[in-house]
């Protein structure tokens, strides 16, 4: 054998052995935490802007004016969700499939760019027609209808500006995201207030220019922010077709479409059940304490979301590694947020809400146990959307059938505490689902259901303590050091898990993606 020979297959060995090299837990780690902060950060800023410009142009416009700017906001925003198609996933979950490495990234980016643009086009084109209608039929003001004609251009600037924040998200380019978010804030705290000194029209063509300028600025600046192909050849390979990501995106509007049905469908039941709409406050209050503990996790899912592709996660040991070992971190920052929050439910809600709203003490601790289950599984559900798309909507559509089942057997007896125990019991049907059908798939990884049967049990636990209240049991100091004790084990139990990595070896061939 001559030398060249020799050296080839060196070299080839060499490069076997590189691959192979198992991927150590604390890289793996390092991405979920340096991903759920920055997405944290460029929330933080976008939101925080976004609600200081908002409180200084109420102050200026006074609150007839900002109640008709908030309108005519609420019902662009409204059109742009349906309209998108849920573009922001969508390009979140193909930009990890497509990375500016990969050949196929221009056509990825040129079939974006088309369905982005079309979606865009269709929220101005409906809320112009429906203007009308809308403000005679459902708004019983005729005279709204020039103000929502006017916020037509702000439904396809919200549509192209999510599809903007998910293409950055799934290139993971961080710096390009906070930039977005100081620009578009500060677009919004200078022109905002200016515009509230004329009229909601105003406002909302304002609005409309900074989000706009603040998508054509990441347009202008690609090169710069690391968005340019870095490829010569990237022109080898087509990249997606425009129908199986318009796909993808209508079965992700068919499952946001199915939740927000039956989740107003609960509300409703919640309402009607107590006439005087106590049990309603109860529900509210419980549902924002309830959004506290799923920031943390929320943002590690949209960190991760892009991981999940074969493409990209084959970087950290394969997509379903990515998947179980996201679950687990989702599942033991959900249950320590719950669990620090429901502590402290029977002091927390006197203070927040006022003494009136003591009976929401049971009805959070449910739905805080719903959020532990919820949180924890959705790495699952967001490998499934790309494993299978029609299952993951067969799924949404079963949760969905499921909740307005249970909410009607439920929510129409006990009010607010009925409501909250059929989400509990129907988000945890629903991680069964998903993972029957990964398994199904071949992609049912070990750790996966440790995590889902130690957040069931977390759940179990947090719920059981807010429940204590309702069986005149009270929150008794015991009963709180041997919850905190019990979770805490499971936290140290998933740890555990999570750092011996009892999954499918790093670089095992994973499920065929759709």
């Amino acid at each position: 054998m001559s030398s060249a020979a020799i050296d080839t297959k060196s070299a080839t060995d060499s490069a076997a052995t590189v691959r192979s090299e198992p991927v150590t837990p604390d890289s793996l780690a390092r991405v979920f935490v340096r991903g759920g902060m920055s997405l944290g950060a460029a929330y933080s800023i976008e939101r925080g802007t976004t609600f200081l410009a908002g409180l200084l142009a109420a102050r200026i416009a006074g609150a007839s004016a900002f109640g008709a700017y908030a309108l005519a906001l609420s019902t662009a925003s409204m059109v742009a969700s349906y309209s998108g198609a849920g573009i922001g996933s969508t390009a979140n979950r193909f930009s990890g499939q497509f990375q500016r490495s990969s050949p196929g990234y221009r056509g990825f980016v040129r079939a974006l760019a088309l369905i982005s643009l079309a979606s865009a086009s269709l929220a101005t084109l409906l809320l112009l027609a429906g203007s009308g209608p809308l403000a005679a039929v459902l708004l019983h003001n005729s005279g709204l209808a020039g103000l929502l004609r006017g916020a037509a251009f702000m439904g396809g600037a919200v549509v192209l500006a999510e599809c903007c924040k998910g293409f950055l998200i799934g290139q993971r380019r961080v710096g390009a995201l906070i930039l977005w978010s100081i620009v578009s804030g500060a677009g919004l705290l200078v022109v905002l207030p200016l515009t509230a000194r004329i009229n909601p029209a105003a406002m909302i063509t304002g609005q409309t220019a900074v989000l706009t300028g603040a998508v054509a600025a990441v347009i202008l600046f690609r090169r710069r922010l690391g968005l340019s192909p870095i490829r010569a050849d990237s022109n080898a390979v087509a990249g997606p077709a425009i129908k199986p990501v318009l796909m993808f995106g209508l079965v992700q509007l068919s499952g946001v479409a199915g939740i927000n049905i039956a989740s107003w469908w609960i509300a409703a039941l919640v309402a009607s059940s107590d006439p005087a709409l106590h049990q309603m406050g109860y529900y509210s209050a419980a549902n924002q304490l309830r959004a506290l503990a799923c920031i943390a996790p929320g943002l590690l899912a949209q960190a991760t979301y892009p991981l999940l592709s074969r493409e990209s996660g084959d970087a950290y040991g394969g997509p379903d590694r990515v998947m179980a070992q996201g679950a687990i971190v989702s599942t033991i920052m959900a249950t320590c947020a719950a669990l620090a929050i429901v502590l402290v439910l029977p002091w927390a809600v006197a203070a927040m809400y006022g003494a009136s709203f003591i009976s929401s003490e049971p009805v959070a601790g449910l739905l805080l146990g719903a959020a532990v289950i919820h949180m924890g599984g959705i790495p699952a559900a967001n490998r499934l959307s790309i494993v299978s798309p029609r299952a993951l909507a067969l799924v949404n559509g079963l949760w969905a059938l499921l909740l307005c089942g249970l909410g009607s057997l439920f929510a129409v007896r006990w009010g607010a505490l009925g409501a909250s125990a059929a989400f509990l019991i129907a988000h945890a049907c629903s991680q069964c689902f998903v993972m029957f059908c990964l398994k199904l798939r071949g992609a049912l990884p070990r750790l996966l259901l440790l995590s889902f049967f130690g957040g069931l049990l977390a759940a179990m636990m947090i719920a059981g303590l807010a429940m204590a209240r309702v069986w005149n049991v009270g929150i008794s100091p015991g009963a709180a050091c041997f919850t905190t004790a019990g979770c805490l084990t499971i936290v140290a139990i998933l740890f555990r898990g999570l750092r011996a990595g009892a999954v499918n070896k790093p670089g095992a061939a994973n499920t065929a993606d759709e």
